[in-house]
């Protein structure tokens, strides 16, 4: 009896023995976890950025045969303002002069928009480019003749449908009052009703499940090279570059 009850407090022991390495064997595991996995989300993260550093954008810039001079940044429901911060300033480094930010309302909300131009203004120190002047434009009809540097524009599709309502029931009241002959509507009077003096997107990159521009002002955009990319967030240069290189060797045969 005293060698069965000794047998088995031994086993008792052996199994207490084999739960407590079991355990430590597992804190241990969870420890080296949680490092591999730090390591890799640093490691995706510069991957994402794909070695986006200020000489590789610089250089970069010379291999573009062609630089659109308006880019069009169409984004699809919310948008990561850090992305879209990453996409400004890849634009501006590599020499596109008009970007304009097209979306949902939010992006042209007073409080958005000031946090996107705080967002490109930190990037702006990250890149050490702090000589580069950018504006940042609520709204294009604001844009002065005086225009220098680099314009960032916000748009949104509520936006576009109340300009296009407006500028229709101004031109509807010149023919009424007989101002404006119908004839005389064409799309070099539109542009004027809209007041913008800015040159058209030759180039939009829309981030959507789908091919769409989502209420982009059609009108402005006759001429646009398209590109659909399936996601903002989390965009890498890389996949910027490329979408910006697939434009630059585009033929683009303007209706020929």
């Amino acid at each position: 009896m005293e060698n069965e009850t000794s047998l088995v407090v031994k086993y008792e022991g052996v199994i207490w023995l084999g739960v407590h390495v079991a355990l430590t064997w597992i804190s241990y595991a969870q420890y080296f976890l949680i490092i591999l996995l730090d390591f890799i989300r640093i490691a995706t993260r510069k991957l994402k950025l794909g070695n986006s550093s200020r000489s590789k954008i610089l250089e970069d810039a010379k291999l573009l045969s062609k630089v659109p001079k308006h880019i069009a940044i169409v984004v699809e429901g919310k948008s990561e303002l850090e992305d879209l911060g990453n996409v400004i300033l890849w634009s501006i480094m590599l020499g596109i002069p008009y970007i304009t930010i097209h979306g949902q309302t939010e992006l042209s909300h007073p409080s958005t928009f000031e946090k996107l131009t705080k967002i490109c203004e930190r990037k702006k120190l990250e890149f050490q480019e702090n000589q580069i002047k950018i504006n940042y434009h609520r709204d294009s009809r604001l844009i002065e003749g005086d225009h220098h540097g680099f314009n960032v524009m916000m748009s949104s599709i509520q936006y576009g449908r109340q300009r296009l309502v407006e500028v229709t029931r101004s031109l509807c009241q010149q023919v009424q009052q007989g101002m404006l002959s119908p004839n005389e509507i064409d799309l070099n009077k539109m542009n004027e009703s809209y007041g913008d003096i800015l040159p058209e997107p030759e180039f939009a990159i829309s981030f959507s499940s789908y091919p769409c521009l989502h209420g982009l002002d059609p009108w402005k955009t006759r001429l646009t090279e398209i590109i659909t990319l399936p996601s903002l967030s989390g965009i890498s240069y890389s996949t910027y570059f490329s979408a910006l290189n697939k434009f630059a060797n585009m033929r683009q045969r303007f209706g020929k």
